[in-house]
């Protein structure tokens, strides 16, 4: 079964008849013993701050009232764990059922009730009124019930149709959805954007393109500028192998400076992202303190309390050769390569496909076994090292790209953009 299920009509009644032949009742358990976890199948999402936020605004506008119907969360208990609960809170499970006068269970020392949505209520709960008010309105289920038939299975499909109908647990921002789309397929139309599921659907028919980008999840800090408009950028360049080359490149970097550590790329921040990319610290030594100062004062990796690995990270970065590349990154740079592809695509045949196999196609080499370098317009030299027909191809490629970063203007009719309202005109392209 698909984690993401829009479960048919029938099926729906009898998980709600289900749910409500579980039901226990209602209970107020203080906010410590309450722990999320996703159904089976599903990711761990790292909560997100603007989610967060709204439900704060709510509290502080309306008030934050735990055993409001709107505000409870449902949660299993196990037979024991309630059974022990009712003891020490001297209770019997007919109070549990008495919806008008809510009772405080104490759970035993260590338990934790899992419910599966209701992570933003409860963490906007806790920063706005937590400690002075620790106890939380919820509806308890038995976690047990189901155990004569299919209980994994039948339990499963509770919580997965429990989590789809709070919208709160669904992720709406472009990095998550993007990060889970292969566990969770359906979550695309959380983007609300029929054009961002077509660009996506289009990437996904590049399958080397699209496990270039995919090979960065692991890297959670990495996703926080990413904006689901660039799948059409990076669709429409028909540049792939730079594209490929390029987040091989942010991966190979970010690898080097977390060690190849796991646990470092989940909980790499997007603070420490912003922090690095774009610098350059083995040739600026300006990049290089600026680097220095943020992981001597743990502005960058803040959650890393282990100092032998914080000072091994420092020096994997400031061994870092060229620019520390990242998603953000790509998305500007792949912004001058538009302009840049566009003059290039004047020389190809518009219907081919990628830039690169249409010039390949087109190269019949220099004639000789020698290689010309232009430095710039107009300059150029010969040289006479010896190699190979591919190699000569690469550095002739490259230099038209050189060519194109240096004339766009002159071969496209891009018209530059004005830092004031007056009109100004366009250059290209030159006859």
């Amino acid at each position: 079964m698909s984690s993401q299920t829009a479960f048919p009509r029938d099926d729906a009644e009898s998980l709600d008849r289900s749910r409500e032949t579980a039901r226990l009742g209602v209970a107020l358990v203080r906010l410590e013993n309450l722990s999320y976890q996703p159904p089976e199948g599903r990711p761990r999402i790292p909560l997100q701050p603007r989610k967060t936020e709204y439900w704060l605004r709510e509290f502080r506008l309306r008030g934050c009232f735990p055993n409001v119907c709107g505000n409870r969360i449902k949660a299993e208990i196990s037979q024991p764990v309630l059974a022990a609960a009712l003891t020490r809170s001297e209770l019997t499970i007919s109070d549990l059922q008495d919806a008008g006068h809510i009772k405080r269970l104490h759970l035993p020392e260590g338990a934790l009730l899992t419910h599966y949505h209701g992570q933003y209520r409860l963490e906007a709960a806790k920063q706005h009124i937590y400690p002075h008010n620790e106890w939380w309105a919820v509806e308890l289920y038995d976690k047990g019930t189901e155990s004569h038939s299919n209980t994994e299975r039948w339990d499963n499909k509770c919580r997965v149709q429990e989590q789809d109908r709070n919208i709160e647990s669904i992720p709406h921002d472009d990095r998550t959805v993007f990060r889970f789309l292969d566990a969770e397929p359906d979550w695309r139309t959380a983007w609300r954007s029929k054009d961002a599921e077509n660009d996506l659907k289009a990437m996904e028919k590049r399958p080397a393109l699209y496990k270039g980008f995919t090979s960065l999840r692991p890297f959670v800090g990495l996703w926080a500028s990413f904006q689901k408009g660039t799948l059409h950028r990076y669709k429409s360049l028909r540049c792939d192998k730079e594209l490929m080359r390029y987040s091989d490149r942010i991966k190979h970097v970010w690898t080097s400076i977390l060690d190849g550590d796991e646990e470092l790329m989940y909980n790499l921040d997007p603070e420490t992202v912003e922090l690095f990319e774009g610098r350059a610290p083995k040739t600026s030594s300006a990049d290089r303190d600026f680097i220095t100062r943020a992981i001597e004062s743990k502005s960058a990796f803040p959650l890393l309390y282990d100092d032998v690995k914080r000072l091994r990270l420092l020096q994997n970065v400031v061994a870092i050769d060229g620019m520390i590349p990242s998603i953000k990154t790509l998305a500007k740079d792949s912004l001058y390569l538009e302009d840049c592809a566009k003059a290039m695509r004047t020389l190809i045949d518009p219907i081919e496909c990628h830039m690169r196999e249409a010039m390949q196609h087109m190269w019949r080499g220099y004639g000789g076994d020698y290689i010309v370098l232009e430095s710039a317009d107009g300059l150029t030299e010969y040289g006479d090292t010896r190699t190979g027909d591919d190699e000569r191809f690469e550095i002739a490629y490259v230099q038209l790209w050189m060519f194109a970063m240096r004339n766009f203007h002159r071969l496209t009719n891009l018209v530059p953009k004005s830092d004031n309202k007056q009109k100004v005109p366009s250059i290209g392209p030159d006859p």
